[in-house]
């Protein structure tokens, strides 16, 4: 998707912590409904099945912020 497109469709909630350089137009937005919209410039799976077993590494709540931070590893 091209990065003017995304923005005026979800805004700057796209950009979350990790602000992307000025200069990258086009961007994948991942969105996970009634929950959370993310941009990436990586690969994504179409499916979670394809990923095979995670393993959480550690998480956190950030009772300040509200907000869960969840690590993983791809086994």
């Amino acid at each position: 998707m091209q990065r003017d497109e995304a923005e005026k469709e979800f805004g700057n909630k796209i950009y979350d912590k990790f602000p992307l350089p000025a200069h990258i137009k086009d961007l994948k937005v991942v969105v996970i409904d009634d929950w959370n919209w993310n941009c990436c410039i990586g690969l994504h799976y179409e499916r979670t099945s394809e990923i095979g077993t995670i393993k959480i590494a550690k998480w956190r709540f950030r009772n300040t912020k509200n907000e869960l931070e969840i690590s993983f590893d791809a086994l």
